[in-house]
């Protein structure tokens, strides 16, 4: 996950602005405080940030204008878009482009939105151990590895190896000791 500059949050407001004086101010300020004290009552800003974001066609994308939103706009409009949002997006079947976009609708913390998606929804350990790998957690990834049969998915096994040998290790010995069925990238 990156961290978004100043920079990049006047970057997005300037594709967006037509008006030369909003364009010249925001070029001009220095911290986002002041880009959002601008901004606050401006609703028109607001609004073309949310055309663009109905208007985005891929995950992406879609990802990239939340976080951007999300450093500019905390009005009660955006919060609720965001649990919209999150409400339609949960119910689908979850891949790491969505969990991407209900990361960036902050309506839980990274651990707790992994957790939230496997006890209320159910959603599939190798999916949320790719998740916990993408927000650097991989403890949390070992445990939903150990959830599943059969590890087969190589991919996942060499991040997790990579990210921290002791719970690869930690993986394949559990696996081993229960009598799972692993594919281990090491004997192949």
């Amino acid at each position: 996950m990156n961290e978004i500059t100043v920079q990049n949050v006047k970057k997005y407001l300037l594709d967006q602005l037509n008006d030369q004086k909003d364009i010249d101010t925001i070029s001009f300020l220095l911290k986002r405080i002041q880009i959002k004290k601008y901004l606050n009552d401006r609703e028109d800003v607001y609004l073309t940030s949310v055309e663009r974001l109905y208007s985005c066609s891929s995950y992406a994308t879609l990802a990239y204008q939340l976080s951007m939103m999300n450093e500019i706009y905390e009005n009660n409009h955006f919060t609720r878009l965001k649990h919209n949002l999150f409400s339609r997006l949960v119910k689908q079947p979850l891949s790491l482009s969505t969990f991407k976009i209900l990361l960036a609708c902050e309506i839980y913390p990274p651990l707790v939105l992994i957790d939230h998606l496997y006890n209320q929804y159910h959603s599939d350990p190798l999916v949320l151990a790719k998740c916990a790998l993408y927000i650097d957690e991989p403890h949390q990834a070992c445990h939903y590895l150990k959830l599943l049969d059969n590890c087969t998915d190589e991919s996942v096994l060499r991040l997790l190896c990579g990210f921290s040998r002791s719970y690869y290790v930690e993986l394949m010995t559990y696996y081993h000791m229960k009598g799972k069925n692993v594919f281990s990238f090491a004997h192949a």
